[in-house]
């Protein structure tokens, strides 16, 4: 009768069968006990079911290399899976930030009067020099849209005229001036720009219709009209030394009390704010207002 094949010895890490004459496991390298397990003594079932052998005294098992490499590449995988999650991250936070400071500066520039009102200039004169009037006249306070129509603002602009020297000259929180050169033809002259805030929106206070209507008036002698249209200059734009000077020559013609107190307020505009007012017309405004004059 035939000797029976020796059982063959299995790997306690992977279960590979292996040759009792191996020292290690064919398929992943772990230790076999230095050789046959059955030298040892070691039952077969034992080696199977505890997943481990005995260790010996003083001496630490030996680790498989496939489970070395295993490891390590774990802790490659979460190395780069924690960098990519940080990466992340940070390009998420650099986004926010950069919205937010896009939003925020968007905003600034949107309600930064002193931002705001000299584009509005800009845009306004703009629209003049390209006699396109309708947009200009959309940017006129609802004040002086009711004392001019359309067609009279575009008959107060013709001929066209160009402009230069743009600064901001004043800025309150419901007022704000611009000055700027006006070129018409060989001339050039110094003018200023006024703007009202109103319904949460800068637009030009354009009392120029009633300016010119006031001063035909009083030079005819005619101290209702001129009275009318000098009112309605000052309703337009309060801060206009020019439109309280006409109010004072109107009221004073008209005989009215009011008369000196107007030319004594139009003074006080005109050291604070941009007028049109000659200083032979200043004179005048002091003169009338110590009642020097009849």
């Amino acid at each position: 009768m035939a000797d029976n094949p020796p059982e063959r010895v299995a790997c306690p890490d992977c279960g590979t069968q292996n040759s009792p004459r191996k020292s290690y496991c064919d398929q992943c390298g772990r230790e076999l006990r230095g050789g046959s397990a059955r030298e040892e003594g070691i039952p077969l079932t034992a080696i199977r079911t505890t997943g481990g052998l005995p260790a010996q005294p003083g001496r630490r098992p030996p680790v498989s290399s496939t489970r070395t490499t295993r490891r390590h590449l774990q802790d490659d995988g979460g190395l780069a899976s924690t960098f990519l999650r940080n990466t992340g991250l940070l390009l998420i936070v650099a986004g926010v930030g950069f919205i937010t400071w896009y939003l925020w500066n968007e905003h600034r520039r949107s309600s930064d009067p002193a931002i705001v009102v000299p584009g509005l200039a800009e845009r306004y004169l703009g629209a003049l020099n390209q006699q396109n009037y309708a947009s200009a006249y959309e940017m006129l306070s609802d004040t002086a849209k009711a004392y001019c129509n359309p067609y009279e603002f575009a008959q107060l602009h013709q001929p066209a005229a160009t402009w230069a020297a743009l600064t901001l000259s004043r800025l309150e929180p419901d007022a704000a001036f611009v000055e700027l050169e006006v070129r018409t033809g060989r001339k050039v002259r110094r003018e200023h720009l006024a703007f009202v805030y109103e319904r949460r929106r800068w637009a030009v206070a354009h009392n120029g219709k009633s300016l010119r209507r006031a001063q035909h008036a009083l030079a005819g002698r005619d101290s209702d009209m001129a009275l009318l249209e000098a009112q309605a200059a000052v309703e337009i734009n309060p801060r206009d030394p020019l439109g309280r000077a006409l109010l004072c020559e109107a009221s004073l013609l008209r005989n009215l009390d009011q008369g000196r107190r107007e030319c004594q307020v139009a003074l006080e505009l005109a050291r604070d704010y941009p007028s049109n007012i000659s200083p032979r017309s200043l004179d005048r405004l002091r003169a009338l207002a110590a009642g020097d004059m009849p």
